[in-house]
């Protein structure tokens, strides 16, 4: 008897365009007269395979690339084959492929209803739908096609025909086999107002979009999308109370979050090295404050400048409380966000214990300043807690104060030219040009000390940071979150912080420059100006260089300029890189350390690690039995205020068009030009 040798693929996958790739491959021997059922025993055995618990369809890769081939199905189909591998040389190479699936059993009970009549009403359905097991609830299907079940005497009745029903016994499951899902109601019956579309059961329809905090969820979507998907006229009320339901079972309740506030805390710190974490608490375990750093971000802040922007933004949370936040800046002139802290509000005692966790955080360091807006509170914790430091203040925030008083713009000019020049000189100059415009307001200006908002009078370096922009940046950033209860915000901040520190190390790592990408682009605004300058060599180290009539002395040793703005930037200035080009020296040998690659590199050297699902927490059991409770906070009656307060001083993001002569910034009620020519209009042809 002649053998052939045939090929059996298995536990593979079809792609689109019918390849059957990663699977496994067998070889046996068959006669060429085999019959299909032995064909089928064989392979059951070759590949392992219990028949009363998996069934197998057979096709014959024949490489159509239109379908998956042949199937093979009885005695005729395999004989073909096995005649195609014999005598044809292009199907000599073609395999069995064997799609593989478990077998399915429909299963019945006496126990939830009558045999016969079940079956009646099986042959009856037009439409079946085969169902495992189904909750003694009423299904979603009235919710798709607006009808009502009805609770009859223990049994519930769902309505499958007009001329039957069929009835299920109420136990905690009820095995459904068969139904029919068309249903004949007359149209009286049928309704938007669904009394079994609960909010719990729109939730679930709506849960997906709260995800992501980023996409705002409101009553009014929830009710036009229930209308436009599933046809239900749903209340206000009850989809506001289907957000709520949702939200809890994604982020949990804020009374879960304060309740594993310190459990949190403690794998954060197990998860991240040297994190430093602290939380306060009433007599009555209520909640108070909270600080915490990531230990990668107190390793960073050694490679970072001296200078910290420390603000705090509201919380939108049902318990309210503000969020401080403490940033510096990187080698790359980026953000660095340093710690973050939560309290009930801004005051004297908040700001006094934040700082004080600061302290213990990341210590102290020589020329340190920190600057802010001219809140009271924080200018009143850093004398206590920081008296060797400098305070700051920030000059946008005294620029708004002069908008309120109704400076003139001409004096407000002056007065951010004063703040922003590197010489002491030039800043006289500027305050008694105000002074000669408007006594009072240099008057004002002079109330708050210049050493606090002018860089020529500031006894430490601020380097570029005149404002508070960064850690206002950070509060935009932390935008959505804020709405969010307290863990999942701190697993925003996480990995938002997570996904800047893998970023920046990777492009610190790209970079083939001896200084930051920013510093380079820097000095190369720079460069074009200084070859225009006449350099005059003094000794080896110094240098006069003449711009547009007026000398200065460079001196490269100390890293000095009569403009002070090498000095106090701690990077070449116009004046510096002439006369560093004279001496054909590497521009970057003479820009600060906290502006090269190196130090780029260690400020993100550190991970950041997520804490996990709870379900993977290991916590001590003295740790998980310390349950916070939520702040003693009254919830206000009504709609949560979530946008700021604008002032009347901020220019104002809507652009106003006249209709009457078609000009931008006012309207045609307040017009005073001559209206425009319509295109069309004689006038306008002539």
């Amino acid at each position: 008897m002649e053998t052939i040798c045939i090929i059996v693929v298995f536990n593979g996958r079809w792609t689109e365009d019918y390849k059957y790739l990663d699977h496994q491959t067998k070889l046996f021997l068959a006669p060429e007269s085999i019959q299909f059922e032995d064909f089928v025993k064989k392979i059951f055995e070759l590949i392992e395979l219990d028949r009363e618990k998996f069934e197998i369809v057979i096709w014959f890769d024949i490489n159509l690339g239109t379908s998956k081939g042949m199937l093979v199905s009885k005695d005729l189909d395999l004989h073909t084959c096995i005649e195609l591998l014999k005598t044809h040389s292009l199907f000599k190479s073609c395999r069995f492929i064997v799609d593989i699936s478990e077998r399915v059993f429909a299963s019945t009970s006496n126990e939830h209803a009558n045999t016969k009549t079940q079956h009646d009403n099986q042959e009856r359905c037009q439409q079946i739908v085969e169902v495992d097991m189904v909750e003694a609830q009423p299904l979603n299907e009235e919710v798709h096609q607006t009808f009502d079940s009805i609770q009859v005497e223990g049994q519930s009745i769902i309505e499958i025909d007009n001329e039957q029903a069929l009835g299920i016994q109420v136990l905690e499951s009820a095995p459904i086999v068969k139904l029919e899902k068309k249903h004949d109601c007359s149209v009286n019956t049928r309704k938007t107002n669904q009394r079994h579309a609960t909010s719990k059961l729109i939730s679930g329809y709506i849960i997906d979009n709260l995800r992501d905090p980023r996409f705002e969820v409101t009553p009014a979507f929830v009710m036009a999308e229930m209308q436009k998907l599933h046809g239900l006229d749903i209340g206000y009320h009850k989809a506001w109370r289907a957000i709520q339901h949702a939200s809890a079972l994604i982020r949990g309740s804020p009374e879960e979050n304060y309740g594993l506030l310190c459990s949190y805390l403690y794998m954060m710190t197990s998860k991240n090295p040297r994190t430093y974490t602290n939380i306060k608490i009433d007599d009555n375990n209520r909640f108070l404050y909270m600080f915490y750093a990531y230990g990668s971000s107190i390793a960073g802040w050694n490679h970072c400048r001296p200078v910290i922007a420390v603000d705090a933004t509201f919380l939108k949370s049902k318990y309210r409380g503000v969020l401080m936040i403490s940033v510096s800046k990187d080698a790359n002139n980026q953000i660095f966000p340093l710690a973050f802290g939560i309290a009930e509000s801004e005051n004297n005692n908040s700001y006094e214990w934040y700082f004080s966790q600061l302290r213990n955080a990341i210590g102290s360091r020589e020329n340190l300043i920190f600057l802010s807006d001219r809140h009271q509170a924080i200018a009143n914790g850093i004398v206590k807690v920081y008296p060797e430091s400098h305070h700051g203040i920030c000059i946008y925030h005294l620029e708004q104060n002069l908008k309120r008083r109704k400076v003139k713009s001409e004096v407000i000019k002056l007065f951010q030219s004063a703040a922003r020049v590197y010489k002491r000189k030039e800043f006289d100059i500027y305050m008694s040009d105000i002074a000669n415009v408007d006594k009072k307001t240099y008057d004002y200006l002079m109330e708050e000390p210049p050493e606090r908002w002018a860089r020529s009078c500031s006894p430490q370096r601020r380097y570029d940071m005149l404002t508070t922009n960064i850690v206002e940046s950070m509060n935009s950033v932390l935008l959505e979150a804020r709405e969010l209860p307290i863990l999942r915000m701190m697993d925003f901040i996480q990995v938002k912080l997570q996904h800047w520190f893998y970023e920046r190390r990777k492009k610190a790592e790209g970079t083939f420059y001896d200084v930051s990408c920013w510093v380079e682009e820097e000095l190369k605004k720079r460069i074009d100006l200084a070859f225009t300058l006449n350099v005059f060599p003094v000794d080896s180290w110094r240098s006069r260089v003449e711009e547009e009539g007026i000398t200065f002395l460079v001196d490269l040793n100390k890293r000095t300029c009569d403009c002070f703005q090498f000095q106090l930037d701690e990077l070449p200035c116009i004046h510096a890189i002439a006369a560093i080009e004279k001496r054909n020296i590497k521009k970057s040998d003479f820009c600060s350390h906290w502006y090269l690659k190196e130090s780029w590199l260690k400020t993100y050297e550190r991970q950041i690690h997520p804490v996990g699902h709870t379900d993977s927490w290991i916590v001590p059991e003295s740790v998980k039995s310390q349950i916070v409770k939520p702040p003693d906070f009254k919830v206000p009656p009504g709609r949560r205020q979530k946008k700021r307060h604008i002032p009347a001083t901020e220019p104002s993001k809507i652009t106003f068009k006249c209709g009457r002569c078609r000009r931008i910034g006012h309207n045609r009620t307040t017009c005073i030009y001559s209206p425009a020519l319509h295109p069309f209009s004689r006038k306008h042809r002539e």
